[in-house]
């Protein structure tokens, strides 16, 4: 019975077949098996980078905004310092300008010219800092804006005051409203840093500053109830409104300051004057009905500004720790940001490099192995390269099984040489006989012919 031949299959049915091999479905099923050792290796190099780069993006995104912001709180603190100092001159100069005009100027006309003289010079440093740090005072633009609108009528004032065109109320009012103006920027000061250390002693300052302020109000207010000998009742309402506000603030001051702070404020107030003020306080208090209160203004004034004085010490020392702090956390906020940025590129460079070289000594042997096995296979292999077998990796020792491979080989090539050499000389060596007769019988062959 003659045997069916087999089905010849078409070409596309074989890929078809070979398509539906399990091997091929798990090769379908893993295309990173498809991918060279180089890309893989790099990919293992970059994704974890990329997430390096993000997380140290967001750290110096962070720590850059919160350079900002400390540089912005220094210069603002600088500005307060300065609007500080500018707030001690228009005290003065309000309490001289309610005396001058309680006493139809007859009293406080040269100590008001000599002060208007502080309070300008003052003012100018104030301008030029604002001038030369206008673009890190954006913050409190608004704020800084009404302080200059109403700082514009002080030329307006002084020459009310100088003509008696204005009453003593109303220079009063104008004073407070431009000194206020100023204690708001400073109050922005609290709002704006990010950094609760500098909150603290910014509300602390502000608050003291406050009280420094109302103490400021009750010396003008005082000076003009002794200068005239009336305590009226609408004065009298707005003394007990500045006693108030004089005990909220220094409330604040106390929960706020630092216990050295505190402990230094509550000794200068152990100073001499302070009895003095107090004295002068209780007269005018227990007298106000009558009005007789014995004490002359000028008095009143010289002693509560004493006070005053000692307190613009104790600003200034508020004033002083607040910028030093403000001034080296901006510097440490720097130093940070900047070994931030560091190290974020160091890592990079560092990984890199080291993604890099371990890329190379696995990839080069790979490649240099596979050359040497397409040499072999095209039959024109060398059987004498090596890889290096002096690592002590995974690589070395698959390169010391290549070499050893390739010694059996080779050994193997140089046996079977040498049998085809012997196979050849032995062959030679048989054949001569077979040779040597034939050309005997050659040789008889042509003598017989020679001889017939």
């Amino acid at each position: 019975m003659p045997e069916t031949p087999a089905p010849c299959l078409h070409d596309s049915e074989m890929d078809r077949l070979r398509a539906e091999r399990p091997g091929n479905e798990k090769q379908r099923m893993k295309p990173v098996h498809n991918v060279s050792i180089r890309i893989k290796m790099l990919i293992m190099v970059i994704v974890p980078l990329i997430g390096m780069f993000i997380f140290a993006a967001r750290e110096i995104s962070s720590k850059t905004a919160n350079l900002h912001n400390l540089q912005a709180t220094s210069i603002l603190t600088t500005y307060a310092v300065k609007s500080g100092s500018l707030i001690h001159e228009l005290q003065k100069e309000r309490g001289l300008s309610s005396g001058f005009l309680s006493t139809k100027g007859e009293r406080f006309h040269d100590e008001l010219v000599k002060q208007r003289g502080d309070t300008d010079s003052q003012l100018k440093e104030l301008k030029e800092f604002k001038a030369a740090n206008a673009d890190k005072l954006e913050g409190v633009k608004e704020r800084l804006g009404a302080a200059d609108t109403l700082l514009e009528k002080l030329a307006t004032t002084r020459v009310a005051v100088d003509g008696m065109k204005l009453e003593s109320k109303e220079s009063l009012a104008y004073y407070t409203r431009t000194i206020t103006s100023y204690l708001d920027i400073i109050a922005q000061l609290t709002i704006q840093s990010l950094n609760p250390d500098i909150t603290r002693e910014a509300v602390a300052y502000h608050a003291f500053l406050s009280v420094k302020e109302q103490t400021g109000l009750e010396r003008a207010t005082l000076n003009e109830v002794f200068a005239t000998n009336r305590f009226d009742e609408k004065t009298y309402e707005r003394y007990v409104g500045i006693a108030a506000s004089q005990t909220t603030f220094l409330d604040v001051f106390a929960k706020f300051a630092t216990p050295d702070h505190l402990k230094t404020f509550l000794k200068k107030m152990k100073e001499p004057f302070y009895p003095q003020v107090e004295e002068m306080r209780s007269t005018a208090l227990s007298k106000r009905q009558s009005g007789e209160f014995g004490v002359r203004p000028e008095t009143w004034f010289a002693t509560v500004t004493t006070m005053i004085n000692v307190m613009k010490e104790m600003e200034d020392i508020l004033a002083a720790h607040l910028k030093e702090k403000a001034t080296s956390l901006a510097d440490t906020a720097r130093l940070s940001l900047a070994f931030s940025v560091f190290a974020a590129a160091a890592a990079a460079a560092a990984s890199l490099i080291f993604g890099f070289v371990v890329m190379i000594g696995i990839t080069a042997p790979l490649k240099t192995m596979a050359g040497l096995l397409k040499d072999m296979t095209d039959g024109v292999g060398n059987l004498t390269g090596r890889l290096d077998a002096d690592r002590t990796d995974e690589i070395g020792e698959v390169n010391r099984r290549f070499n050893r491979f390739m010694d059996t080989i080779q050994s193997s090539g140089i046996e079977r040489k040498n049998e085809l050499q012997r196979d050849e000389i032995t062959g030679r060596q048989e054949a001569r006989p077979h040779s040597t007769l034939h050309g005997d019988a050659q040789a008889h062959k042509i003598d017989y012919k020679k001889s017939a």
